[in-house]
């Protein structure tokens, strides 16, 4: 009884039975008011519910209406934190509450002060919960829904409609395993029955979301040519793409754009394994299992769940301190911790998926490999009763360990909520759309000197090979930008500590404190004010002074035999595009010499190797070679649609000088740096670059690739 409760203490071994006595409300968490069966009354505030993220009253009322009985798991009892008020009862784990429908043993002999006038579900017969769970299913409320049909099952197994209904439901919400189960089910127990296409139909819808094609494919061929017809195409592309990873690249794009980029791919996973590293949080990395080449598509994976802005309420502002990473988190990283729940309590079959992945030291070691083979052991019964336990605490750790945020996939024309916060590259260069959590792409481990960048299209990550990488050598992804090494490490502490050992990390931390504090302090003014100075000058010649002193002073903190430097790399290119309107505005040659040469060096410092610097005109037989090695694409801390800009730029200006061999060169090598990095060919160059392109007007004799090919 709450007479008996203490605050601030967990009452082991025991259960609150209550029911709700008023309609809920909804902040960050569920509020409601429930009464023991005494009539004493306390707030209750559940979090991280299923379906009841941010939802609208008509859902929360479907979930907890008046009278609903609920029985809490060893509660909790907290003061308010402002140490006045009535004491509350905080639930952060859902599996911690048991719905009840009046039946349970744990009910026998229990009465209740008060009468309710209200019922909130008929719970007396099989075919009125059917009818409710209908009603509320038609009214999209699928979970409620599919509960009232799972507890009608119980009173009467018979009816063949509620296991067709609820595999409905299960498919609707992604609950793949619970649909299947349902469907199966049907066509082993009604076999005869006029339905029976149904569940065949939803049996290989749920195979489909599984990621199981050719089970798909194979029900789908007994359908109708009109129902199956679309369905089997499907599966073929899918398994191709499984395969060997043949992705309508354009379509992706297209897709990842929508308010809502749920993208319908096959996973692929290339010529990698996981396996035992010792050094590293997780204890386990991602390795080669050939020699893999400059470009090449490693993983595609689909998120296990995502939250993106546009599934928010509007004009509903929701932010909460995350205190593992010490960062604000805004509302779509809460949602997806509420979206992760929701995955694992429909569908507990895959919580090894998500718990095998690194929450941090306090948790259990997280084994050398990573199985992705789905529990047996598991299954959902009824919606709101758990097959396992849930730890929120350790699920809010998996994601902020290793949750992905969603750019704008078009660097061309970004959206409103993806304008740039800063240009400093230190900073979060745009915010993000959302937030996804990825199973394998999670088991990358990072450096800032990385082989391999991820990039986002809505809800599927992509991992290419940045770089050629050796059979057995680690792959490793980059989860952060930033020039400077002090505030990289900085920023790492969220998922390590120590910072990063990779050749450029190292290489920074050989230059002096003096140097490095110097070097960090110029770039800070420079992005904070001195670009902004710079692009208002009075003259060209004040200009030129000014770049030219910033490129001096910053240079010197760098020592001679540093190849890579990532904050020169921005002020060059600053500067390449000052000489370039020089040139353009006053047509002395020698600025576009010397724009050249300072876009050589924006490239040369974010890390590629250029093989080719002469400004005469290139021989016929060059045509054919690129101008930077093919080795790698540069380092991925640098802005990657910053280095293609750049070698366009170089392009155009050889085109404008007369020296067309070599302005196509230069747009090869952009064009094959773009391909490395997103993939895609000419179609998806075009759509991402579009502005740029449009604004440099090319002729069509240097965009032609393919001319003067072997």
């Amino acid at each position: 009884m709450l007479r008996e409760m203490r605050t601030h203490k967990f009452h082991k071994g025991s259960y609150l039975l209550c029911r709700v006595v008023c309609a809920p409300d909804r902040k960050v968490s569920t509020e409601l008011m429930v009464e023991d069966p005494d009539g004493t009354v306390v707030f209750l505030a559940l979090y991280n519910f299923p379906g009841l993220f941010q939802a609208v009253q008509n859902t929360l009322n479907a979930f907890l209406p008046m009278g609903q009985l609920l029985a809490i798991r060893e509660p909790w009892m907290k003061q308010p934190a402002a140490g006045d008020g009535n004491s509350m009862i905080r639930v952060d784990c859902p599996s911690d509450v048991m719905f009840l429908s009046g039946s349970e043993p744990l009910l026998a002999g229990v009465s209740w002060r008060d009468l309710l006038p209200v019922i909130p579900y008929r719970y007396d017969s099989a075919l009125k919960l059917k009818a409710q769970g209908t009603a509320l299913y038609k009214s999209n409320l699928l979970i409620p829904a599919a509960r009232l049909w799972s507890l009608a099952m119980t009173k009467d197994a018979s009816i063949p409609e509620l296991l067709l209904n609820r595999s409905q439901a299960y498919n609707t919400l992604g609950w793949y395993e619970a649909a299947l189960r349902d469907a199966e089910g049907f066509i082993a127990n009604f076999a005869s029955s006029p339905l029976v296409f149904k569940a065949v139909y939803r049996a290989a819808v749920a195979e489909y979301g599984l990621g199981l094609y050719a089970n798909a494919r194979a029900r789908f061929e007994t359908l109708t040519e009109n129902t199956g017809k679309s369905w089997i195409e499907k599966c073929n592309r899918r398994l191709a793409e499984a395969v060997s990873a043949e992705y309508d690249w354009v379509d992706l794009v297209q897709s990842s754009k929508k308010d809502i980029p749920t993208v319908d791919v096959a996973n692929y996973t290339g010529p990698i394994k996981v396996c035992p590293i010792k050094g590293k949080g997780g204890g386990r990395g991602v390795v080669a299992t050939r020699e893999v080449r400059t470009g090449e598509v490693l993983v595609v994976s689909k998120a296990f769940a995502s939250m993106f802005s546009s599934e928010l309420v509007k004009g509903e502002h929701i932010v909460a301190m995350n205190l593992i990473t010490k960062r604000i988190d805004d509302a779509s990283r809460l949602g997806l911790v509420h979206k992760v729940v929701e995955k694992l309590h429909g569908c507990p079959e895959r919580s090894g998926l998500v718990l095998n992945l690194y929450g941090g030291p306090e948790f259990p070691h997280s084994p050398d490999s990573y199985d992705p083979t789905l529990r047996v052991d598991v299954h959902l019964q009824t919606p709101l009763v758990y097959a396992h336990d849930l730890d929120v605490t350790r699920i809010g750790r998996i994601i902020s360990s290793n949750a992905f945020g969603t750019g704008d996939p078009n660097p061309s024309k970004r959206a409103a909520d993806t304008e740039p916060v800063s240009e400093d590259p230190n900073e979060n260069h745009f915010r993000d759309r959302g937030s996804c959590l990825h199973t394998l792409p999670s088991l990358f481990n990072h450096a800032c000197h990385s082989n391999a960048v991820w990039h986002s299209l809505g809800d599927v990550i992509a991992i290419r090979a940045t770089a050629k990488i050796a059979a057995g050598e680690e792959v490793t992804i980059s989860y952060i930008n930033g020039t400077s090494e002090t505030i990289r490490t900085k920023h790492l502490r969220s998922w390590f500590d120590g910072g990063c050992n990779c050749v450029l990390c190292i290489a920074d931390r050989n230059d002096s404190d003096i140097a490095r504090s110097r070097r960090d302090d110029s770039l800070k003014k420079w992005w904070e004010t001195g670009q902004k100075r710079f692009r208002s000058m009075p003259s060209n010649s004040q200009a030129d002074q000014m770049i030219e002193g910033v490129i001096k002073n910053i240079g010197s903190t760098y020592r001679t035999d540093q190849v890579i430097r990532l904050g020169m790399s921005y002020i060059y290119m600053e500067a390449m595009k000052h000489y370039q309107r020089r040139w353009v505005l006053g047509g002395n040659v020698q600025f576009a010499s010397k724009s050249l040469r300072h876009g050589f060096e924006a490239l040369r410092c974010a890390g590629f190797t250029v093989l080719d610097v002469e400004l005469t005109e290139g021989a016929a037989s060059t045509l054919t070679k690129l101008p930077i090695s093919e080795d790698n694409t540069g380092c991925n801390m640098v802005e990657k649609d910053e280095s293609i800009t750049t070698m366009l730029l170089i392009s155009h200006l050889f085109a404008a000088w007369n020296k067309p061999i070599r302005a196509k060169r230069w747009f090869r090598a952009a064009y094959w740096v773009h391909d490395a990095y997103y993939g895609g060919g000419k179609a998806v160059f075009d759509i991402r670059m579009r502005e740029e392109m449009r604004f440099l007007q090319f002729s069509p004799h240097i965009t032609d690739i393919e001319s003067g090919q072997d």
